[in-house]
């Protein structure tokens, strides 16, 4: 499978241009094609639940400059995606011609009306890929948070996190964390299309009570029935934790592309990771590529 379709969402923020930027670089690798998402939820979505007691006054206050908010992180949005489509001189197209084969690179920008999660719950399951920029390291981004979790948890697509300062390169080294779970075996193959164009591909394996390291040349072999030449390696607990060290010897290795399996066990408000998974989001300084 290739990458054809991919699903990216922006919000009016500064860290857009780093997921459309590799969104485009994406779409021009694979010929595929680019949803840009804008979802506006609507005023009553975008504040936090008002207690009883308060005053119709107060909530229509706070809906007036919840809706002005959101009209100004429109107009960036739009403003953002010409200036994008322009730079980059792809078409913008929403929809393959009857009756032709479909080619790309194509964009287009989707705007919705809803909270962005759950656009994504719904768009989602019919993208070969979801692009989320990562915010910075000890930002509380709950939207990103609500998103992450919608990805991972209800669409069954593997997720592109990007830094928010973008990355310079993509899927030339790639570093496989593999514990033998279902979720590293998804992002796995979600990730088989950059894999097989990589000039470096890595397998890490953290030893523990769980992971038995011989796992990793497992991998090796599996991947080279798919003809990639992976190299192994053993990581070591810190402190009994496997996220510090994977992150570790990634950058060691010049890593621009790392895939894992991710957890998202969220409900309402809160994204709940398992450890490795919350760290690596936390402090990963490169793309990450995740699947539950």
């Amino acid at each position: 499978m290739t990458i054809k379709a991919i699903l990216t969402p922006i919000c009016g923020g500064t860290g857009d241009r780093a997921g459309l930027d590799i969104s485009v670089l994406l779409a021009r690798r694979f010929a595929a094609h680019v949803d840009v998402l804008f979802a506006r939820p609507k005023p009553t979505e975008s504040f936090p639940v008002v207690g009883e007691g308060v005053s119709s006054t107060v909530v229509d206050q706070l809906a007036v400059s919840a809706a002005q908010e959101w009209t100004l992180r429109e107009s960036r949005a739009v403003s953002l995606f010409a200036t994008a489509v322009a730079e980059a001189k792809i078409p913008d197209c929403g929809r393959p011609a009857p009756g032709v084969p479909p080619g790309g690179p194509t964009i287009a920008l989707r705007q919705e009306v809803g909270r962005e999660d759950w656009v994504i719950r719904r768009m989602g399951p019919l993208a070969d890929l979801i692009v989320l920029v990562n915010p910075s390291k000890g930002e509380d981004d709950l939207q990103f948070s609500l998103s992450l979790e919608a990805s991972l948890s209800d669409t069954g697509r593997p997720v592109l996190l990007v830094p928010v300062l973008g990355a310079e390169n993509l899927g030339r080294t790639v570093c496989i964390a593999w514990n033998g779970s279902g979720p590293a075996s998804r992002a796995l193959a979600g990730a088989m299309p950059l894999i097989e164009r990589a000039d470096a591909v890595h397998v890490l394996v953290a030893a523990s009570h769980r992971t038995d390291p011989a796992q990793g040349e497992a991998v090796a072999r599996y991947l080279g029935w798919h003809g990639v030449r992976a190299n192994v390696h053993p990581v070591r607990l810190h402190a009994g934790k496997a996220g510090p060290g994977l992150l570790a010897t990634a950058e060691s290795l010049g890593c621009d592309l790392f895939v894992m399996g991710g957890y998202g066990h969220g409900r309402v408000r809160e994204l709940f990771l398992g450890g490795v998974t919350r760290f690596v989001v936390a402090h990963a300084v490169f793309p990450v590529i995740m699947a539950h």
